[in-house]
């Protein structure tokens, strides 16, 4: 991860471009070094360690590169992988919410429904009980009233006769029995009193739950919009993944055009050099084949002075012009030999290159 974030702050696109140069290289130069293997004669080939510092340094940053390179390729099936992962989230997520906000959306409208009839239905009932109980009242007063007054005509009428008070006491005793009745429906009705304020508590606790599930229900619609807001991110983010895959496939194709043609300029380059490889191998076996010629010559020639030493008094001009011959000889195999030299030596530098 280190070595990716040195490369952070690059454009994506040259990185990529100088990757797959850079790969490209790294190919081209193995298959010359393996053309040189198969194709170069059996001559002295071994090489210093000079030469292998240089082509462990050359081959270090091509390892690097295509190390890169897989990389990315790497990371561009994660990110296929992630945005199909996203894609099954958001369908996940779209059932959840629908299912969640359409079963609560009904069951809270129901219970709300029901909840408004009860109230309705217990305050129209409160409101007759209410009535009754005050008209019970008015009548229980009025009967009171007439108590105290037959017993102030009791007070009044002592001196009347038996038949007159078993009369009143009959009517008495039909008020008392009056009385008693009225007595038991104010106990009723206070009773019904009672149970409508049991029952408008429970009234107040529907109303409390329904508050609770009102509440309930404005979180759940909040927690639905945070959803929809997450699920609009995602598909933000999935659709900017998308659009960063397809430009890198665009990127990576264009990469493969221009490594074709640099494997097709490559290609007609290294045979033009293996042909002048070639041209320049026969010309030093040529030259190599002229030097033992001159060789030989040489050492005929010596022979045949050693022979004519005792000639050589008298041939002493024609001893003086071999000695030239053999001198400018000489100097014709140097220069043979430094020519050799360079051709070497840029053989060498081609190979590097």
């Amino acid at each position: 991860m280190n070595f990716f974030g040195a490369f952070s702050g690059l454009p994506l696109r040259p990185l990529l471009l100088a990757a797959g140069a850079a790969a490209a290289t790294a190919s081209i130069y193995t298959y010359v070094k393996r053309s040189e293997d198969t194709t170069a004669e059996p001559e002295d080939t071994t090489e210093g360690p000079d030469t292998e510092v240089v082509k462990d340094q050359m081959m270090h940053p091509f390892e690097r590169v295509i190390f890169v390179i897989q990389k990315l390729l790497v990371s561009k099936i994660q990110l296929q992988d992630r945005v199909k992962e996203l894609e099954e989230l958001l369908c996940e997520a779209h059932r959840d919410c629908d299912l969640k906000s359409k079963v609560t959306l009904v069951e809270a409208k129901e219970n709300h429904q029901q909840d408004v009839e009860t109230i309705h239905q217990l305050e129209k009932e409160k409101s007759d009980l209410t009535e009754k109980v005050e008209t019970l009242r008015e009548t229980v007063e009025k009967h009171q009233q007439d108590v105290e007054t037959i017993h102030q005509l009791e007070k009044e009428k002592s001196d009347l006769t038996e038949k007159e008070c078993e009369r009143e006491r009959e009517a008495h005793n039909i008020l008392q029995s009056k009385y008693d009745e009225m007595k038991k429906t104010i106990s009723q009705l206070e009773e019904e009193n009672n149970q409508m304020k049991q029952e408008q508590e429970m009234i107040k606790s529907h109303e409390e739950e329904l508050l609770k599930e009102r509440e309930t229900h404005n979180i759940l619609q909040a927690e639905n919009n945070d959803m929809k807001k997450t699920i609009t991110q995602l598909e933000e983010e999935k659709d900017e993944m998308k659009k960063s895959i397809t430009q890198l496939e665009e990127e990576k194709d264009e990469m493969k055009k221009t490594l074709n043609n640099k494997e097709e300029f490559l290609k007609v380059t290294l045979a033009e050099a293996e042909e002048k490889h070639q041209k320049d191998v026969e010309t030093i076996h040529q030259l190599e084949e002229e030097k033992d010629e001159m060789k030989k010559i040489l050492i005929n020639k010596e022979e045949f002075l050693k022979v004519t030493l005792a000639q050589a008094v008298d041939d002493v001009e024609t001893i003086a012009q071999l000695e030239k011959e053999n001198a400018d000889l000489r100097i014709e195999v140097e220069t043979l030999r430094d020519t050799v030299k360079i051709l070497g030596k840029k053989l060498i530098e081609y190979n590097r290159v």
